[in-house]
């Protein structure tokens, strides 16, 4: 039997097992897991179940290579990521809806003619797109400004009438909604839906409210305060910009001002309202749009003449505290070495004056390893320092060891000293640098 009958003989083995289990009658430990509890993921799981099961059956009847088949694994992940993106940006109260439960009941009035359609549905719908220019070129002088939010009328998104923005105005777009620098896009919506604090832009500061005599016509209005780093992109491309609202509503299909299409019955929650370029605007407005992102290069704060001097002052500081550091670290350094050689020459019988001068000409610049004193390279240097320094004393005393000029004495460094006490010492010093017997 090969690989191929032997998988088919394990999957007819655990369908015949499958189709003979009454799965009520077992424990409740062993039960099979739910299915996803929204019907956005519940759909998604069947997808992917019936997709999967597809490449697995062509797998084992010998369809699809092992290969073909893994390939097939990661393109169904892939269609079902574009799915779950797509879902979440046309209908996202499907992830919050049980798929068990029955479409709620219309508690809502319907428009204004009050007719009412058994086959006409009640649908939560994303709502987006309207743009509505800025009613304010100029900021006021605390950073706010006033903005219309929304009039009524027909929209891409549907029909919004008065009295609907009436009542669910001020509870959709309370003070404190965030407008930020353009809608997101479906891939943005999907990986980062609580949307990027750097395009916070502005807070309304009022809750909506309707204005029948707005100063652009009826509509909703609200202030709002623009964060300090758009002031000046708001105000200077006012002319070319207005806002857009994003928010979750309910919607049938009907007819209003002799207009067939989707009638907005309920803004339930307000996302965000954004700014957005005017629709059909230059490539220059965008690219200035776009520019005006905090971080952009065109986006750099000028400096002042006095902000200038401040920084040379800083960096003048930072530099002399450089100097101090070196300097610093140069004179530990030194005392490092001194203290190391001193340690050295301890352990040696070396004259004293020797030992003074050894001390202060290899501290002077001793050997740095990673700004570090070089221990290793010193200890070489003083061992062949007074190996020298032997080596000359063995000279002054003469290639006999006897002291020449003043009988058995000779005055070396200002000081009496015996030949043979020399000689002794002499031995002394290079059997404390490892040097010994007829080389000594």
């Amino acid at each position: 039997m090969n690989l191929k009958e032997k998988l088919l003989a394990i999957i007819a083995t655990l369908q015949e097992a499958a189709s003979n289990t009454d799965f009520d009658a077992l424990p409740v430990t062993v039960k099979p897991l739910a299915e996803a509890a929204n019907v956005g993921e519940w759909l998604e799981s069947r997808l992917h179940l019936e997709l999967t099961k597809i490449a697995d059956t062509m797998f084992g009847e010998g369809a699809l290579t092992r290969e073909e088949r893994i390939t097939l694994s990661r393109a169904i992940g892939d269609a079902l990521d574009s799915y779950h993106a797509a879902v979440l940006a046309g209908a996202p109260q499907l992830f919050q809806r049980s798929p068990w439960k029955e479409t709620p009941s219309n508690p809502l009035p319907m428009t204004e003619s009050g007719a009412e359609s058994e086959d006409i549905a009640l649908v939560e719908a994303s709502i987006g797109g309207e743009f509505v220019p800025l009613t304010e070129s100029v900021l006021r002088s605390d950073g706010t400004t006033a903005i219309k939010v929304i009039k009524p009328g027909w929209g891409s998104s549907g029909y919004y009438s008065s009295s609907l923005l009436e009542r669910d105005g001020a509870s959709a777009f309370p003070a404190g909604t965030k407008m930020f620098w353009n809608h997101p896009t479906a891939t943005e919506e999907a990986q980062r839906p609580e949307r990027d604090l750097r395009d916070l832009a502005a807070v309304l500061t009022s809750d909506a409210r309707w204005q029948t005599q707005g100063v652009d016509g009826p509509g909703l209005y609200a202030d709002a305060r623009v964060v300090e780093g758009y002031q000046k992109a708001v105000g200077d491309l006012a002319p070319h910009i207005g806002v857009s609202i994003r928010a979750l509503g309910k919607a049938r299909t009907g007819e209003a001002e002799g207009r067939k299409g989707r009638i907005i019955e309920a803004l339930v929650k307000g996302q965000s309202i954004d700014f957005v370029t005017e629709p059909g605007a230059g490539g220059k407005i965008l690219q200035l749009f776009e520019a005006a992102r905090p971080g952009q290069p065109d986006d750099e704060p000028e400096i002042t003449e006095a902000e200038q001097m401040e920084v040379q002052e800083l960096q003048n500081e930072i530099a002399r505290l450089k100097e101090a550091n070196a300097r610093l670290q140069a004179a530990q350094l030194v005392n490092e070495a001194k203290a190391h050689i001193e340690g050295l020459l301890a352990t040696m019988e070396v004259p004293a004056a020797t030992k003074a001068r050894l001390v202060q000409q290899l501290s002077t610049n001793p050997p740095v390893l990673e700004c570090v004193l070089n221990q290793a390279a010193l200890t070489e240097a003083v061992k062949n320092a007074v190996t020298e320094e032997m080596t000359y004393l063995r000279e002054v005393n003469g290639n006999t060891g006897q002291i020449r000029g003043m009988g058995s004495r000779q005055e070396l460094g200002g000081a009496a000293v015996e030949a043979a006490t020399v000689e002794k010492r002499l031995k002394e010093a290079f059997a404390a640098l490892g040097i010994a017997g007829q080389e000594a």
